[in-house]
């Protein structure tokens, strides 16, 4: 649910603002960054329905790979709606999490996230507060998964 915060912003812009940004992007690469998750299974807050229905579509049009957020206190790894997205929240305190459809890896752990690109493959660790890597898996470039 969106804060009060929120509510009076006009989003138009900026939603045309990525719209547009990512359209004339001729990157091989193209990961979108937001504080808000799109989809989870974080109980503080979960899926998120006004960037399913607005940010979501715009993503998918222009060939985004990977949607990487926090919000949430957990990490988490989920493949659905045509991306990667990667939840990288636990910097502070770990909320209880559960698997959601697309869910490739869920966990109520303070942590990080670690991402590297080489050349055609994108690569990500999520790791606990020591460091020690809990999950890892590799996105191929212009990978497309339909949900």
């Amino acid at each position: 649910m969106i804060g009060s915060n929120t509510r009076s912003q006009d989003t138009k812009p900026q939603l045309a603002w990525l719209d547009h940004a990512l359209s004339q992007s001729r990157a091989k690469w193209k990961l979108v960054t937001g504080h808000h998750p799109i989809r989870s299974g974080g109980s503080g807050h979960g899926d998120q329905p006004e960037i399913i229905a607005q940010v979501l579509p715009i993503l998918n049009r222009h060939g985004v790979q990977a949607y990487i957020a926090g919000h949430d206190h957990d990490l988490q790894h989920i493949r659905r709606d045509g991306i990667d997205m990667i939840q990288c929240g636990g910097g502070m305190e770990a909320r209880p999490v559960q698997a959601v459809e697309g869910t490739r890896f869920c966990r109520a752990a303070a942590g990080f996230g670690m991402v590297r690109i080489a050349g055609d493959l994108l690569s990500f660790d999520l790791r606990d507060e020591r460091g020690a890597s809990l999950y890892n898996a590799s996105i191929p470039v212009r990978a497309r998964v339909t949900a």
